[in-house]
C-alpha cells in the first residue's frame, strides 16, 4: 500500500467512527441468492408448463419481480453509512444514504455533542450548524460513540 502524505492528510488526527448498519450479506451475495431462488422458481414453472399447466408460468413471472423489486430496495440502502472523522481543525461528517453522499466539515474547536432528546440521536452541533448522526446503529452503540468521540475531542490538540 502506497501511503501519499499531503498537508490535509497529515492534519488528520487518527479518530474516526464508521457508523453502518449490520448487514450480513453484501447485494452481490444477495443477489446471488435471488437469482438462484429466482432460476429455481421459473425452472419449475418450465416443468409444468411443459406438462400443461401454463397457468403456472405468469404466477412465477409476477414471483422473479417481487423478488427483484425487493432485492433493489434491499440493496440501495445496505451500504448506508456515517463516517465521523476528527481532524486537528474540523470534524469532517460523511453520510450515505442511497445514492446521496453529503459530506460536511465543522469547525472542531466549536463543536459540542449531545444525544437528541426524542430519537435518542447523536447530535453535533458547531454554532448555527448542527448534523444528526447515528441512524445506523442501535442506541447502546451510539452512547458508546458519544462518549468516544467527546473524549476525543477534549484531547484532540488545538490549532
Amino acid at each position: 500500500m502506497q501511503v501519499i502524505h499531503t498537508p490535509q492528510a497529515a492534519q488528520i488526527v487518527p479518530n474516526d467512527w464508521l457508523l453502518k448498519k449490520n448487514c450480513s450479506l453484501s447485494p452481490y451475495q444477495l443477489l446471488a441468492i435471488f437469482g438462484s431462488l429466482a432460476l429455481v422458481s421459473l425452472a419449475v414453472a418450465g416443468y409444468w408448463a411443459y406438462r400443461g399447466a401454463w397457468v403456472v408460468v405468469p404466477f412465477a413471472v409476477v414471483e422473479c419481480l417481487a423478488l427483484g423489486v425487493a432485492f433493489l430496495v434491499y440493496a440501495r440502502h445496505a451500504n448506508d453509512f456515517e463516517r465521523v472523522s476528527l481532524a486537528t481543525d474540523e470534524v469532517l461528517v460523511e453520510q450515505t444514504h442511497g445514492p446521496k453522499r453529503l459530506r460536511t466539515a465543522l469547525p472542531r474547536h466549536r463543536v459540542r455533542a449531545e444525544l437528541e432528546d426524542d430519537r435518542g440521536l447523536v447530535l453535533l452541533r458547531a454554532g448555527s450548524q448542527q448534523l444528526v448522526v447515528g441512524r445506523f446503529v442501535d442506541h447502546d452503540a451510539r452512547q458508546r460513540f458519544l462518549k468516544e468521540f467527546k473524549g476525543a475531542l477534549a484531547l484532540a490538540p488545538l490549532a
